[in-house]
């Protein structure tokens, strides 16, 4: 499994971000991080990671964007997995594990599954998901508690 992380003057949300990967991360996992050209030593920062079986380090030179950096990173990765994660999130300890499990379950039949991102101080949704229109974009059951029934953690699309 590799983990995408794309940063950019991310050093505020560093240590945070890599305590709950370390925690969450499987054994042998591999961590891809992109920094898209930022101007805090952020890159520098990234910690090694006792559970990885690497970390990879990679610096664009300018600024090409979120997008422009996972894809960087994807083609880096190596493993037969691959989750994208933003450094601004927090982590359950259970939660790669638990996507990692739901995709090898039913190889074959998935082919990407997201997160449920809730606000740690309201216990609200952030996303669940997007939806997208021909010239927009919204997040799915924005603002709902967590533990409303158009939240459950998989549904078929």
């Amino acid at each position: 499994m590799s983990v995408i992380v794309p940063v950019f003057n991310s050093l505020a949300h560093l240590g945070t971000f890599f305590e709950s990967l370390a925690a969450a991360l499987p054994v042998e996992s591999e961590v891809v991080v992109v920094d898209d050209a930022s101007t805090d030593p952020v890159l520098e920062a990234v910690p090694e990671l006792p559970r990885a079986r690497n970390v990879v380090r990679l610096r664009n030179n300018t600024n090409l964007g979120l997008a422009a950096a996972a894809n960087r990173g994807f083609a880096a990765a190596t493993g037969d997995i691959v989750i994208q994660l933003n450094v601004d999130v927090i982590l359950d300890s259970d939660s790669l594990s638990a996507m990692v499990d739901f995709i090898e379950s039913r190889r074959g039949d998935v082919g990407i599954v997201g997160s449920k991102l809730v606000y740690p101080t309201s216990g609200l949704t952030q996303s669940v998901g997007m939806a997208f229109g021909l010239h927009s974009k919204r997040h799915v059951f924005r603002h709902l508690p967590q533990d409303h029934p158009l939240c459950r953690p998989s549904r078929e699309l």
